[in-house]
Protein backbone atom coordinates (compact mmCIF):
# COMPACT_ATOMS: atom_id res chain seq x y z
CA UNK A 1 0.00 0.00 0.00
CA UNK A 2 1.33 3.43 -0.98
CA UNK A 3 0.70 4.97 2.54
CA UNK A 4 2.29 2.13 4.17
CA UNK A 5 6.23 2.81 1.80
CA UNK A 6 5.75 6.46 2.66
CA UNK A 7 4.68 5.75 6.41
CA UNK A 8 8.31 3.07 6.33
CA UNK A 9 9.96 5.76 5.01
CA UNK A 10 9.33 8.00 7.62
CA UNK A 11 10.15 5.65 10.16
CA UNK A 12 13.50 4.83 8.67
CA UNK A 13 14.92 8.98 8.94
CA UNK A 14 13.65 10.42 5.91
CA UNK A 15 11.62 13.43 7.65
CA UNK A 16 11.93 15.73 4.93
CA UNK A 17 8.79 18.14 3.69
CA UNK A 18 8.47 16.23 1.02
CA UNK A 19 7.63 13.16 2.39
CA UNK A 20 5.37 14.82 5.17
CA UNK A 21 3.19 16.26 2.58
CA UNK A 22 2.85 12.78 0.75
CA UNK A 23 1.89 10.86 3.83
CA UNK A 24 -0.61 13.84 4.50
CA UNK A 25 -1.70 13.42 1.21
CA UNK A 26 -1.99 9.57 1.25
CA UNK A 27 -3.93 9.95 5.01
CA UNK A 28 -6.35 12.19 3.03
CA UNK A 29 -7.05 9.62 0.03
CA UNK A 30 -6.85 6.39 2.38
CA UNK A 31 -9.80 9.06 4.75
CA UNK A 32 -11.80 9.54 1.67
CA UNK A 33 -11.79 6.35 -0.15
CA UNK A 34 -12.58 4.43 3.20
CA UNK A 35 -15.51 6.99 3.65
CA UNK A 36 -17.12 6.33 -0.21
CA UNK A 37 -16.80 2.65 0.59
CA UNK A 38 -18.81 2.89 3.73
CA UNK A 39 -21.09 4.96 1.69
CA UNK A 40 -21.57 2.00 -0.97
CA UNK A 41 -21.68 -0.41 1.94
CA UNK A 42 -24.53 1.05 3.39
CA UNK A 43 -26.55 2.00 0.27
CA UNK A 44 -26.06 -1.75 -0.90
CA UNK A 45 -27.33 -2.39 2.42
CA UNK A 46 -30.00 -0.09 1.72
CA UNK A 47 -31.04 -1.53 -1.72
CA UNK A 48 -31.21 -5.56 -0.37
CA UNK A 49 -33.63 -4.04 2.13
CA UNK A 50 -36.05 -2.45 -0.98
CA UNK A 51 -35.17 -5.77 -2.81
CA UNK A 52 -36.29 -8.59 -0.17
CA UNK A 53 -37.16 -6.76 2.94
CA UNK A 54 -40.59 -4.52 1.91
CA UNK A 55 -42.51 -7.81 1.02
CA UNK A 56 -43.90 -10.15 2.93
CA UNK A 57 -41.56 -12.79 3.05
CA UNK A 58 -39.14 -14.90 5.56
CA UNK A 59 -36.28 -12.15 5.00
CA UNK A 60 -38.58 -9.33 6.00
CA UNK A 61 -39.86 -11.31 9.03
CA UNK A 62 -36.69 -12.69 10.37
CA UNK A 63 -35.11 -8.79 10.02
CA UNK A 64 -38.36 -8.16 12.40
CA UNK A 65 -37.95 -11.38 15.11
CA UNK A 66 -33.67 -9.58 15.16
CA UNK A 67 -34.94 -6.39 15.73
CA UNK A 68 -37.30 -7.09 18.31
CA UNK A 69 -35.09 -9.34 20.13
CA UNK A 70 -32.59 -6.74 19.99
CA UNK A 71 -34.84 -4.20 21.30
CA UNK A 72 -36.25 -5.92 24.27
CA UNK A 73 -35.51 -5.06 27.61
CA UNK A 74 -35.10 -8.29 30.03
CA UNK A 75 -33.33 -6.90 32.79
CA UNK A 76 -32.39 -3.48 34.47
CA UNK A 77 -28.89 -2.40 36.23
CA UNK A 78 -29.07 0.86 39.09
CA UNK A 79 -26.27 3.12 39.71
CA UNK A 80 -25.11 0.03 42.45
CA UNK A 81 -24.83 -2.62 39.74
CA UNK A 82 -28.07 -4.05 41.16
CA UNK A 83 -29.93 -6.13 38.15
CA UNK A 84 -34.07 -6.36 38.41
CA UNK A 85 -35.83 -8.43 36.79
CA UNK A 86 -38.75 -7.31 34.54
CA UNK A 87 -42.10 -7.55 36.53
CA UNK A 88 -39.88 -7.47 39.82
CA UNK A 89 -38.54 -3.96 40.08
CA UNK A 90 -39.31 -1.94 43.35
CA UNK A 91 -41.21 0.69 43.08
CA UNK A 92 -38.26 3.37 43.63
CA UNK A 93 -36.45 2.24 40.20
CA UNK A 94 -39.84 2.98 38.79
CA UNK A 95 -40.59 6.56 39.28
CA UNK A 96 -36.95 6.64 38.33
CA UNK A 97 -37.55 5.29 35.11
CA UNK A 98 -40.50 7.48 34.48
CA UNK A 99 -38.56 10.70 35.30
CA UNK A 100 -38.02 13.37 32.63
CA UNK A 101 -34.57 12.97 31.65
CA UNK A 102 -31.99 16.10 32.56
CA UNK A 103 -30.46 18.08 29.86
CA UNK A 104 -26.95 16.70 30.83
CA UNK A 105 -28.96 13.00 30.66
CA UNK A 106 -29.77 13.68 26.89
CA UNK A 107 -27.10 15.64 26.13
CA UNK A 108 -24.55 12.62 27.56
CA UNK A 109 -26.76 9.93 25.98
CA UNK A 110 -26.38 11.84 22.18
CA UNK A 111 -22.83 12.38 22.46
CA UNK A 112 -22.60 8.60 23.49
CA UNK A 113 -24.17 7.87 19.82
CA UNK A 114 -23.10 6.51 16.73
CA UNK A 115 -22.97 9.24 14.42
CA UNK A 116 -25.00 7.57 11.61
CA UNK A 117 -27.77 6.50 13.96
CA UNK A 118 -31.62 7.98 13.43
CA UNK A 119 -32.76 7.95 16.52
CA UNK A 120 -35.80 10.45 15.52
CA UNK A 121 -38.83 9.77 13.12
CA UNK A 122 -37.15 13.21 11.92
CA UNK A 123 -34.67 11.46 9.62
CA UNK A 124 -32.20 13.64 10.98
CA UNK A 125 -28.96 11.89 12.17
CA UNK A 126 -26.93 11.89 15.43
CA UNK A 127 -24.41 13.27 13.41
CA UNK A 128 -26.64 16.72 13.35
CA UNK A 129 -27.62 17.05 17.16
CA UNK A 130 -24.11 16.92 18.30
CA UNK A 131 -23.06 19.14 15.90
CA UNK A 132 -25.99 21.32 16.47
CA UNK A 133 -26.03 20.82 20.29
CA UNK A 134 -26.13 24.72 21.34
CA UNK A 135 -29.05 25.20 19.22
CA UNK A 136 -31.07 22.13 19.55
CA UNK A 137 -30.24 20.93 23.33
Amino acid sequence: MHLERIQDKLYAGSLDVNTLIEERNAKDMHRRLSQAEKMLLQAKSRNTWLELGDANNRFFHSSLISRQSRNKLCTIKDGRATKYIHGKIPEQCIHALLAQPTRNEVKQAMSSMKKEKCPDPDGLFVDFYQKNWNCVG
